[in-house]
């Protein structure tokens, strides 16, 4: 492999793909993706035939030497998440590890990414914020993150899936329900839609309604302790 190119791929519209990232998924001489069957689903959209495609471990660094051993007679190598932009909440970072570790170039190619996508309709002002990514899975856990983050006084982007949307909106409404927050649901996709919510009651009763999808959330919370703090 003499470069590893990490290319974003749309986070739902295939029409949100690059002209730049095209191209070079077109004369890549390996893909690394997370997903093959998800791969093979754009690559078609794209009329791109006959590519090698190479799963990347989910966290699992025994099996990254594999994937460069798969891919050392490769000049040009790629590396595609399943939605989105590689290494951002995904096991990505793994192999842009290894590749500077081994003393190969890496390059990123831009495009989209799903919390500067839900911030560019965001009402809130927001000079600085948190990433989250998905919050942990157990309750006391991730309440405990929350509470860690919203003491920063700065707005929290997470992650949410149709089997955890339930679980954040009961943490906010039990011990932060002085939180505003905007959510973005299945962004830039058939059924998309975004809902701006004044505390977390509001926020759990629409989460409760909504059994698919995923979401990604901007929360912003008032702490008690200024209730004339303005809601922006």
């Amino acid at each position: 492999m003499n470069e590893l190119n990490v290319v974003a791929t749309p986070i739902g519209n295939l029409s949100d793909m690059t002209v730049r990232a095209g191209d070079l998924l077109k004369r890549a001489d390996a893909i690394i993706c997370e997903s093959s069957e998800k791969t093979k689903k754009l690559l078609f959209s794209l009329g791109i035939k006959g590519k090698p495609l190479i799963n990347y471990p989910s966290d699992n660094e025994g099996r990254v030497s594999a994937v460069f051993n798969s891919v050392s007679s490769r000049d040009v190598c790629v590396l595609v998440s399943s939605a989105g932009t590689p290494g951002v909440s995904d096991p990505g970072h793994l192999i842009v590890r290894e590749a500077l570790r081994r003393g190969i170039p890496v390059f990123p190619i831009p495009g989209a990414h799903a919390p500067g996508v839900c911030l560019s309709v965001c009402p809130f002002k927001i000079k600085e914020y948190i990433f989250a990514g998905f919050l942990p899975r157990g309750f006391s856990a991730a309440a405990a993150e929350l509470k860690r983050y919203f003491s920063l006084n700065i707005p929290v982007v997470a992650f949410a899936t149709k089997r955890n949307i339930e679980r954040v909106a009961k943490i906010l409404r039990e011990y932060f329900p002085r939180t505003s927050v905007f959510a973005g649901r299945e962004m830039t996709k058939k059924f998309e839609e975004y809902g701006l919510f004044d505390d977390a009651e509001a926020f759990a009763v629409w989460a409760a309604l909504k059994k698919r999808g995923e979401f990604t959330l901007i929360m912003k919370h008032h702490p008690e302790s200024d209730r004339s703090e303005e809601k922006q």
